[in-house]
This record gives structure tokens, sequence and C-alpha cells, in this order.
């Protein structure tokens, strides 16, 4: 079977650098989406004659029209125009292909619907592979950093300003976290969205008798698509694919921010992946790939809300929702493969500044004010330890000399503000969150 078009969408230089995934968007052109219907068709009649529900010769006869025959463009979009899906040209062609040894036999007891939701089910199968690739590559890369950096002291911050201190392995981590119960919700997610639909006209299965679950399920089968029952108007699974591609943008995006944020002048920590200039001002050094990754957030989130309004169709079978689903399904999971390697690219050339992040939590001891509590408490009660504390916070002299002045002989500065206490906390933590991963790759 072949086709005219070869891109979907059609090239746009402007917006293609940020939102677009020539891997995946490759599985959604005319030709892919064609092809993978023609596939669905075949398959249908393959199982039927092996079901005795049609002629072996007949069968034959579609797989060879299967393999020839041509859908121009023009001819496809004119069948949508007139009859608002691609399927009747299609199945007019094959049936004129196939001639009389198996015309009579093509799309027996299957409706529009079903060839399409199971083709496009053919073609999510193919870009989540290539998501889940990119994924794993992520949390491989991710995981690595958060080991290497595991013992570089830097300051937390929280709702903006500054906290304790922890490590950039523990940032690097927490990064990774929502990433790894993604990686690990996968195979469910598979399970519902990449199933057979097989329903025939009303999702009754009348036209085929008592044949009807066989056929479903033997076509399943050679697909390798789940096994289900109809479901032309329960749309959640293509709603929980989308779910979690949209969660997907936002764990990317709260890595862009974080990175954006922290290469800010007057934090100036982290520098990540190639920077874009200005045309105004010589001495900038943009953030552009961490925020493509936030760009694509904000574009997930109106794609789910588009696909969210569309999962409400009416009565037995839908035409006027459920076409929405061809039309952003394929952009939000090319906008997330982009996403995906817009990441890996940002994390391919991470370049935090250890120095900087040392002296910023040198600079403000007082964020150690938990550390000093814990040391002043191995010599009197936590309470009177922390009311010394609380008292060197609010004295002239400075916080460090306060908490001195009063403390027992055997500690010091460095006893008091022992940057590797929050060390092994941190690591317990990260490889606590990578632990997941693989006890569920594993398993």
């Amino acid at each position: 079977m072949t086709s005219n078009t070869d891109t979907y969408p059609a090239p746009d230089a402007l917006t293609h650098p940020i939102f677009f995934d020539e891997a995946v968007s490759s599985h959604f052109t005319t030709s892919a989406v064609l092809d993978a219907m023609i596939r669905v068709e075949l398959a249908l009649a393959r199982v039927q004659a092996e079901l005795g529900i049609i002629p072996g010769e007949a069968a034959e006869a579609i797989q060879s029209a299967g393999r020839t025959v041509k859908f121009p463009d023009a001819l496809i979009a004119e069948g949508v125009a007139k009859s608002g899906v691609p399927v009747p040209v299609l199945v007019d062609c094959v049936r004129q292909e196939a001639g009389e040894r198996g015309g009579g036999f093509v799309h027996l007891g299957a409706t529009s619907q079903d060839i399409i939701d199971t083709a496009f089910g053919l073609c999510y199968r193919d870009a989540l592979e290539i998501i889940n690739t990119r994924l794993g590559q992520l949390l491989d890369r991710l995981e690595a950093l958060s080991s290497e950096y595991a013992e570089t002291v830097m300051m937390a911050r929280t709702r903006g300003q500054l906290a304790t201190p922890i490590t950039l392995g523990l940032r690097i981590a927490q990064w990774a976290q929502p990433l790894v119960a993604l990686e690990n919700e996968l195979g469910q997610v598979r399970k519902r969205t990449l199933k057979v639909q097989f329903g025939g006209a009303s999702g009754s299965r009348s036209a085929l008798g008592g044949n009807g679950k066989k056929v479903s399920d033997a076509l399943a089968e050679v697909l390798q698509l789940e096994p289900a029952p109809p479901w032309h108007t329960d749309r959640s699974g293509v709603r929980q694919l989308a779910a979690w591609l949209e969660q997907m943008t936002c764990a990317l995006a709260k890595i862009g921010k974080d990175t954006s944020l922290s290469a800010r002048g007057e934090i100036a920590e982290i520098s990540a992946g190639p920077g874009g200039g200005s045309s105004a001002m010589p001495h900038k050094h943009n953030p552009v790939v961490a925020e493509f990754l936030q760009s694509i957030q904000l574009l997930a989130q109106a794609l789910g809300a588009g696909l969210s309004a569309s999962s409400v169709q009416s009565e037995d079978r839908d035409g006027v929702a459920w076409p929405l689903e061809w039309h952003l399904m394929p952009q939000l999971l090319s906008a997330t493969a982009a996403a995906l390697n817009h990441a890996l690219v940002l994390l391919a050339d991470f370049r935090p500044d250890m120095q900087a992040m040392k002296e910023r939590v040198l600079s403000n001891p007082e964020a150690m004010a938990e550390t000093a509590v814990a040391a002043l408490s191995e010599h009197m009660s936590r309470q009177e330890a922390a009311e010394r504390v609380k008292a060197a916070l609010r004295a002239d002299e400075g916080f460090v000399d306060a908490v001195l002045r009063n403390a027992p002989s055997p500690i010091t500065r460095d006893r008091l503000f022992d940057l590797h206490r929050y060390l092994e906390p941190a690591k317990e933590v990260s490889e606590q969150i990578f632990a997941s991963r693989t006890q569920s790759n594993c398993g």
C-alpha cells in the first residue's frame, strides 16, 4: 500500500525544533496510519478464514490485494470529506483489488471505528517503544549524575527561599522520582490502551452471530494487542495514555525549570545544555533547552484538555468528538518524545559550579540550625539545645559566634557545622528512589 504523504504534521521551521519529534511522528503520517488500517483489515480476513467464517481463497485474495493496492492522498481526502472517515474508500479500493474471489468478504462484520481504533493502537505501540527507550536512557543518565554528585552539598530552596543543606545528588534523584514511577506504570498503560477494537456497527458484534468474540480475540492475538470487549464510546484507555504522557512532560518541565532557576545570574550554580544568545544583549546565555521543556508541558496541558473534552461521546458511537483523538494524540506523543530528547541533550552537558554551591552553604550557617541542635543535644537535652540555637539566631553577634559562646567545650565550629552530616541521609533517599526502578525492572 502506498500514499503520497510522508510527513505529519506539515514541516514547520518555526515550531518543529521545539515541539516535534520526527521518529515518533513518522508513525502518524497518512501513509503510516493507512498501512496500519490495512494490517488490521488483512488480519481480520486471516482470522476469519482460520475460523471458517470466510473461504480460504477469499482471504488469500484479500492478502494479495492489501500488498498491491494504492491510496492516492486526494482520494483519501475526498473520502474523509464525504464520510468523515477514510475507511469506506479504503475498503472500496481493497475490494476492487481483491476482485470476485475476495472482494465480498473484505471488512466482514467490522465498522470503520473498529479499523481506525485498532490501527491507531498499532501506531501508539510503535511510538511508545521510542518513548520508553528514551525514558530508560534518561533515567540511566539521571542515576549516573545523582551518584556522581552524591557528595556535592548545596542549599535546598523551599517556597523560593534558602532552606537547609542537601546534596545535588538528591536534587537530581528527585528529578528522576516521577519518571521512575512513570516507567513502572507503562506496562499497565499499555494494557489499558493498546487493545483490539471489534464491535461492528453498534458494538454488539451481531453481524457475526456467535463468532464475534472469537474473531475479536483472534484478531488481538494476531496483532499482539490486548483482547477487549468493544469500547467505541469508552475512551478511558486513550485518556490514561494521554494522562501518562502529560505527567511525563510535567516531570521533564520540572528539570527544565530547576535548571533555568539555577542558571540565573544571581544564583549561577548550574549550567546545562547549549545556550542561546540574545539579539540585543551579547552578554546573555539563555537556557534555551530548559525553556523548551517548560514550553512543551504547556502544550501538553492544552492537548490533554482537548482529549479530555473528546472523551465524552454520545450514545453508541460518536462522530463529533472521536476524530479529535486522531489530531491531538499524535501531537502529544510527538511532543513528549521531543521533550525526552531535549532532556537528554540538556543533561549530556551538565555543568554544576560545586564551589559556588559550597560557598552559598557556608555563607548561610543559620541554615544549618538543625545540625547545631543535633550536635548540642549530645551534651544536653534536645529542648535546651533547641532553645540555645533559637537564641543564637536572634543574637546580634552572629549565629555561629553565639552558638559557640554557649556551647560545651568539646564542641567546635567544625563539629557544629559538619557538612558530612547531610551526605548519608541524602544518599539513602536517592538510592531508595532508584531502587524502586531496579526492583520493577527485575520483577
